[in-house]
């Protein structure tokens, strides 16, 4: 399969819900794709810029050994103090049953499912955020702000994926958000972009492509282009300042994971993209880099063996706690 059909399928596959369509929906999408025109080489932008914030992996692994002795009572009293606002990533409320791609019938679990299930029975206020997540960072930021002044409680933010910058826009345009925030953690977002997000936007046809399918879904190419390299750096040079602001302001956690090849065997649906960018000596997630997901002056936890989708809902390929994950996550949080 030439390399556009392979990544134009597996962006595509990368949306909630065909991890579990089945190998029919996986071979329609494959089958689509290959009519896609072929494109210049996937190309990779410079290197990312570098953080100044520390690395607390080993602090969060420790928690996630004893994640459940240590989110105790004390800790779920803790955290009922707070409202926790989860702000999802791109894609994540297609529903892939509405597309026409052969074996897709099922409606996905929704991302943060189990964190929200697990809230609910902790007795922990809480919202996902109901958002096109396929609209601009710009449109989804103010529903963003919309929730946080709302809230009747001191927040947490937890931003997967563009969500995280959908966010971080909301803090930057109005800074007196921060009265309210307690707690910022970014999931895998890429806020120096994605090369994936360049490679489509830069060739027309797959460009094209892409945008008749996210208009399918109810979003515009707005939001693959804040995706970019292009728009991401610029942007985050323009606001390096006020980022810095924030950082210092609210204790803010940036994770960042990547998957390595697993020889012979098909180990994540977003592998063939991954590898594409490992050829080039990038270690991601299958679509975010890992550099990209840092944020300039956040704390840094860095995983390897996940890929962009997992931490938010169960994969066929991978399995992990993110029951577990979610705590120790806010143990480490609030020991900032």
């Amino acid at each position: 399969m030439r390399k556009t059909a392979v990544l134009f399928y597996s962006l595509l596959i990368a949306a909630p819900g065909f991890a579990f369509a089945g190998q029919t929906a996986l071979d329609g999408l494959k089958a689509m794709a290959q009519t896609a025109p072929e494109a210049a080489p996937l190309t990779v932008p410079p290197v990312f810029r570098n953080t100044s914030g520390a690395e607390v992996t080993d602090e969060y692994k420790d928690f996630f050994k004893n994640a459940d002795a240590r989110f105790d009572a004390q800790a779920v009293e803790k955290l009922q103090k707070y409202k926790i606002i989860f702000v999802p990533g791109f894609l994540s409320d297609v529903d892939p049953s509405q597309l026409p791609i052969p074996g897709v019938a099922l409606k996905p679990p929704r991302h943060f499912e189990e964190q929200m299930n697990w809230l609910e029975a902790s007795g922990v206020d809480h919202e996902r955020l109901s958002m096109t997540s396929e609209s601009s960072v710009k449109e989804n930021s103010s529903i963003v702000s919309a929730a946080i002044r709302a809230s009747s409680r001191p927040v947490i933010l937890i931003g997967h994926s563009k969500g995280g910058l959908d966010a971080l826009e909301a803090l930057i345009s109005d800074r007196s958000l921060l009265e309210k925030v307690r707690g910022f953690v970014t999931l895998q977002s890429p806020f120096f972009g994605s090369p994936v997000a360049d490679y489509v936007t830069s060739n027309s046809n797959l460009y094209d492509l892409a945008s008749g399918v996210l208009f399918a879904m109810g979003g515009n190419k707005d939001s693959m282009i804040n995706l970019t390299c292009a728009d991401r750096k610029p942007y985050m040079a323009a606001n390096a300042a006020t980022i810095a602001e924030i950082t210092a302001a609210i204790p803010v956690i940036s994770v960042a994971t990547w998957k390595d090849s697993v020889h012979g065997q098909v180990d994540t649906t977003l592998e063939p993209v991954r590898d594409l960018l490992l050829v080039q000596g990038i270690r991601s997630d299958g679509v975010v880099p890992v550099d990209s997901a840092l944020l300039p002056g956040a704390d840094l936890i860095k995983l390897s063996g996940l890929d962009h989708g997992v931490t938010v809902s169960p994969s066929r390929y991978i399995s992990f706690d993110r029951v577990r994950f979610f705590k120790a996550l806010l143990l480490t949080l609030f020991n900032r």
